[in-house]
């Protein structure tokens, strides 16, 4: 415990007296585990993370879990050599603040590709990741 007037919090890990994946600072016991339930997560894809496509897909979509900002999510889909595949500009799918979409221009030739997303939920936090799939057969 940090002595009166301290400028440093106490924090420590006391899974003993808290329970595991708990933190106490100042007295106050907070689970860790709890934190992202409160922020906004990316619950699916499409295309899936990790899958093979048969065919090119003609839309990457995004849900989330809780509300987002369109205008400030951006969506991008390169391939293995670096090169970016071009999209729409995203948007949400319907009446969905949860739901948003990019249009691909063009179709996604056989190889790997990596999506990068990041959006802003309606709290102002932002939120970010990727992940690959990949395309096999034909344009």
């Amino acid at each position: 415990m940090a002595a009166v007037g301290s400028a440093a919090p106490a924090t420590s890990t006391e899974p003993s007296r808290a329970g595991e994946g708990a933190r106490v600072t100042d007295g106050h016991v907070t689970d860790v585990r709890l934190l992202g339930l409160r922020h906004t997560r990316l619950t699916k894809s499409a295309p899936a993370k990790d899958t093979t496509l048969a065919a090119s897909p003609s839309t990457v979509t995004l849900w989330f879990s809780k509300p987002v900002q369109a205008r400030l999510t951006r969506i991008q889909l390169v391939d293995a050599k670096g090169t970016v595949v071009a999209t729409d500009a995203p948007a949400f799918l319907g009446e969905s603040e949860t739901v948003v979409v990019a249009h691909l221009r063009g179709a996604a030739a056989p190889g790997a590709y990596t999506v990068t997303w990041a959006t802003t939920s309606k709290d102002s936090h932002v939120v970010k990741g990727s992940y690959t799939f990949r395309v096999n057969g034909a344009r």
